[in-house]
């Protein structure tokens, strides 16, 4: 191998590393509701949930790893996933209320991307029951009821329960948008079609890998490693080229 060999493989190699340092992991979806559905609901099915025996037996460590954003372009960089299809309207049926509920909530401006367990929490037990499995079945008790009602039967709870009592504290901080919840699905502005759009959104980011736009994803999204460690490499690298020319 000449000096010329070198140098590309020097190269090469140096440009690898950068990417390695500067890429993070990422998904791109088109709003928060499918965020939303991501991290409060989805990530779990993959790697734990309806998908835990699912083969590669280590599809789900790619998709886990991916930190999701809200931004185009859509769909995957910075990785490649050993799996890309997951039927997520299978899991309707049984989640589905939850899945509904997850998804208002991103349309209503709460983002549980921090996997915040209390405001997770307070959102489950003020909407929900285990009565209600699919989206129907939440919209069905949402049109039934009034906000006023819902909410003293969630105070009640509070009260009764001492375990529930760390739950107060987000609900008061975010009432406003429970009550954007509320009427968002018990108005249908937000129902079973919109969570059906949403996943299939989901389901196409997962299938479109955006490498050949990698570059300027990287821009908008921003560098994972400081710009001092990135010069740091481009130096080293610059600094073993001029040796190869000696």
């Amino acid at each position: 191998m000449n000096n010329t060999d070198l140098l590309r493989k020097l190269i090469r190699e140096t440009v690898s590393k950068i990417i390695l340092e500067t890429v993070q992991p990422t998904m791109h979806v088109k709003n928060l509701s499918q965020s939303n559905l991501w991290y409060a609901e989805l990530s779990g099915q993959v790697s734990d949930g309806a998908w835990e025996n699912a083969k590669p037996m280590d599809h789900w460590e790619a998709w886990s790893e991916a930190e999701v954003m809200v931004g185009n372009p859509v769909g995957y960089f910075g990785f490649t996933p050993k799996r890309t299809s997951y039927n997520f309207d299978q899991i309707t049926g049984i989640v589905g209320a939850r899945m509904l509920l997850y998804a208002a909530a991103g349309k209503a401006g709460l983002n549980l991307s921090s996997n915040d367990r209390d405001l997770k929490g307070s959102l489950e037990s003020f909407f929900t029951s285990p009565a209600e499995e699919t989206p129907g079945d939440l919209v069905d008790k949402l049109k039934g009821t009034t906000y006023e009602a819902l909410e003293k039967m969630f105070l009640d709870k509070l009260e009764s329960q001492s375990w529930m009592k760390k739950y107060e504290q987000s609900y008061n901080q975010n009432k406003e948008a429970f009550i954007k919840i509320f009427r968002l699905i018990s108005t249908n502005a937000y129902g079973t079609g919109n969570l059906k759009t949403d996943l299939n959104d989901i389901k196409m980011a997962m299938n479109s890998h955006l490498s050949d736009r990698e570059d300027k994803t990287v821009k908008e999204s921003g560098s994972t490693k400081s710009l001092s460690n990135l010069r740091t490499t481009i130096y080293e690298g610059v600094r073993k080229a001029k040796q190869l020319k000696k």
